[in-house]
């Protein structure tokens, strides 16, 4: 299969990734975070994109929350590590096949993902671990 995230095609009919559905995104994972019992420390998003969804969580969210993007993309990777902070940090792996015993998080956020996987049910049960 041709891996268009990685050879300028997905970044070519999507220059922005997506960014400009992150304020909406956001308000609507605002909303389910409010439901959480407890306190949220990291929130990690599998598939960051551009990294505007974690951008904008940030800017509404506690300033003791650290957030995590992940992205198999180098396109979206670029795009993402422009919005680093001493709060966002952006990585280049696939958290889902690689070992990810070093990572915990109080949430993970898998947003508009699944339909780019080939196969979910090993994605998920790899983002489990």
């Amino acid at each position: 299969m041709k891996n268009i995230y990685n050879d300028n095609t997905y970044l070519t009919n999507n220059p922005d990734w997506h960014a400009e559905d992150a304020l909406f995104k956001a308000d609507q994972i605002l909303k389910v975070l409010k439901m959480i019992p407890g306190s949220i420390s990291k929130i990690a998003e599998i598939g960051c994109g551009s990294g505007q969804i974690l951008v904008e969580l940030s800017n509404k969210l506690p300033g003791q929350i650290e957030f995590y993007g992940f992205d198999i993309s180098n396109d979206a990777i670029n795009i993402a590590r422009t919005k680093e902070t001493a709060r966002i940090t952006i990585r280049q792996m696939d958290l889902a096949a690689e070992s990810n015993e070093n990572y915990f998080f109080d949430v993970l956020l898998v947003i508009d993902v699944l339909e780019h996987v080939d196969n979910y049910f090993n994605f998920l049960e790899g983002i489990v671990k």
